[in-house]
């Protein structure tokens, strides 16, 4: 079910709306639906973050949050340069829970 939500935007925000509308060929709609997904995608991601920084997850859960693989979750987080807290007891853990 889709719910309608009316909102009001800046001229530079709608005209950069409009714009990535045109390059992808579709409607203004599709492409807020489009952006707001982008975007809510990346709040996660920050989220996740944040959370396995603060020692609140593992890497596990990091990656099953995100819909990610344990590989790519790792190599997220070192391209946002985030320390990784993982130990022998979580390389152990994880291998287990793969077989």
């Amino acid at each position: 079910m889709q719910d309608a939500v009316t909102i009001r935007l800046p001229s530079n925000i709608l005209s950069g709306i409009e714009k990535f509308a045109q390059i992808d060929k579709v409607d203004r709609s599709a492409e807020v639906r489009k952006l707001l997904e982008i975007g809510i995608y990346e709040r996660k991601k920050r989220d996740v973050i944040d959370k396995y920084r603060s020692g609140k997850i593992t890497v596990e859960k990091a990656a099953m949050e995100l819909g990610i693989t344990i590989w790519e979750a790792l190599d997220l987080f070192k391209r946002k340069k985030v320390e990784i807290q993982y130990d022998e007891e979580d390389f152990v853990r994880d291998i287990e829970a793969m077989s």
